[in-house]
């Protein structure tokens, strides 16, 4: 089945070991999310070992 998967994770279960997280999850999709964590999370409330980072 690995080459139907494809690269990238599961974002609804998250993997502790994973060590590149961000771009598994988000792709090339991080830089904006982090601009959307900073407008809608400035004092960083939803927050856990791999949350999106500011």
């Amino acid at each position: 089945m690995q080459p139907h998967l494809g690269t990238g994770g599961y974002t609804n279960g998250m993997d502790p070991e994973l060590t590149d997280w961000q771009v598994a999850y988000h792709g090339d999709n991080y830089p904006r999310m982090q601009r959307v964590k900073a407008a809608c999370d400035p004092e960083d409330v939803f927050t856990f070992p791999q949350a999106v980072r500011r």
